[in-house]
């Protein structure tokens, strides 16, 4: 820990040559917070994992800029109120990560025990491997009945998520067990060539679950484990300028040229045409696209104009949009169909005065769950629904692993979360709703489906065993 925080100092003392000294220092000083609090939350590194992807959402341009030695203004699209909004985001990312922290803090050492009495050996991994793949096919069908049923759409997503969770157990234990470790990136592999040729960018979960399950497996950080993550940092931002060169062009083929967030070719074709455009982008350069990377990952901007927006034009809310959320997330629309159906571009050009494209022009763009709370309270107001926020993401994090019987479980059950609310864009309907829908799933079926898959894929006796209680 001593390092750690001497690094902490030491980018805090760097961050004095810099043009933005105290909001720079203010994000270091978040990182560090952050990732100390995080660090001993034991099992998966989810909430890691989703805190340092949205810290990088809200920082990475301060950073570029802080490189660069110039203002951080200079490289947003709203530049007046970029700083105080960081500063507001910054503030708010703390203020989750120690709602989460009171949660969980109780139950570290008890969690820390019983995972290092945990032992996998007892997984028969070929039934794995079988209940992953029949997770797999299961899941491709639910999307697709999903897409075709709207009022059961969202808890059919939900389900189809839990191929996630075995996948880092399968992954995990490839990375263990030498025997089954080419079996397993073969399929893994193979799934990934075939999420290529998706609309939207899909094969990036795959990495992060990778990743993850690289982070279950590794027990401290040690050279070379820095080297390979120096690697594979690079490799993810070549293949993020990839990506952006080519996902305009690719999308308009998939698509058919309709405006539509649909694939209307054969997997095949989609796969051949983005591995041509991938190699004329090599021609092209990539280092153009740099800035339009930044700018994709980045999530300040439209946060920035809806302050400049609110309550200089338009008053606060107070609480008019959380209300919505929660009464729209407790009124299913399998018992009200007659529900709104929400359009977060819309909410977006309402608070924000733009005019970006919405649902009939084939694309939603959310300004992010921190702006809905801004909208409502003003700041600092807003933290006190993001601390209720936190406190309710750590006790659905904690019920995940004390309603199931196993470690296997709880990883499981948990990492779904990832995609409930890693991404500072979503909007807050979005993350309430997802986190409350996978809640409710863990807590309804968790135990039911989790008896069925043991009685065939563990080898040992005691299945029944609570760890976590």
């Amino acid at each position: 820990m001593k390092y750690r925080i001497f690094i902490y100092i030491l980018l805090i003392a760097l961050s004095a040559l810099t043009p933005d000294f105290t909001i720079s220092a203010i994000s270091i000083l978040c990182l560090g917070i952050a990732m100390e609090l995080l660090n001993r939350i034991p099992g998966p590194k989810i909430l890691l994992f989703s805190f340092l992807y949205e810290w990088m959402q809200v920082n990475i341009k301060l950073v570029y800029a802080d490189v660069l030695g110039e203002e951080h203004s200079t490289f947003f699209n709203y530049p007046d109120n970029v700083n105080m909004v960081s500063v507001y985001s910054n503030i708010g990312l703390i203020v989750m990560v120690i709602a989460i922290y009171i949660v969980l803090a109780n139950s570290i050492k008890k969690w820390e025990k019983a995972i290092s009495e945990y032992s996998f050996e007892a997984i028969h991994v070929p039934k794995l491997i079988v209940i992953y793949l029949i997770f797999c096919f299961l899941s491709s069908y639910l999307m697709n009945f999903g897409w075709s049923h709207g009022s059961l759409s969202q808890i059919i997503f939900a389900m189809a998520s839990i191929q996630w969770g075995l996948l880092v157990v399968l992954i995990y234990i490839a990375f263990s067990n030498p025997l089954y470790k080419y079996v397993t990136f073969l399929i893994v592999g193979f799934q990934l060539l075939l999420s290529l040729a998706s609309f939207f960018s899909s094969f990036k979960i795959f990495i992060f679950y990778f990743i993850i399950a690289y982070l279950i497996y590794i027990k401290r950080v040690t050279i070379k484990v820095a080297v390979w993550g120096i690697i594979i940092s690079i490799l993810l931002v070549h293949t993020g300028l990839i990506w952006t060169s080519v996902k305009g062009e690719y999308r308009s083929y998939v698509s058919g040229g309709e405006v539509t967030q649909s694939v209307n070719v054969s997997k095949g074709e989609a796969i051949n045409k983005l591995a041509e455009l991938s190699v004329n982008a090599y021609g092209n350069g990539l280092s153009d696209n740099f800035s339009t990377l930044l700018d994709r990952i980045s999530y300040l901007d439209f946060f920035a104009s809806v302050t400049e927006n609110v309550p200089s034009k338009m008053p606060y809310e107070n609480g008019t949009l959380t209300k919505k959320t929660i009464m729209h997330v407790l009124m299913p629309r399998m018992f009200f169909p007659g529900k709104q159906a929400l359009d977060d571009s819309d909410d977006l050009n309402t608070y924000a005065g733009l005019s970006v494209a919405n649902k009939e022009g084939g694309t939603s763009i959310g300004m992010g769950y921190f702006a809905y709370f801004y909208i409502d309270f003003g700041f600092p107001f807003m933290l006190l629904p993001l601390l209720l926020l936190g406190l309710y993401m750590g006790y659905v994090y904690k019920t995940c692993f004390i309603i199931v019987p196993h470690y296997f479980w709880g990883i499981v059950y948990v990492c779904p979360l990832l995609l409930q609310f890693m991404l500072f864009e979503t909007s807050l309907p979005k993350v309430f709703g997802g986190i409350t829908i996978w809640f409710i799933i863990v807590a309804v079926f968790g135990k039911r489906i989790a008896r069925v898959v043991n009685s065939t894929m563990f080898k040992s006796d005691g299945r029944e065993r609570k760890m976590f209680v």
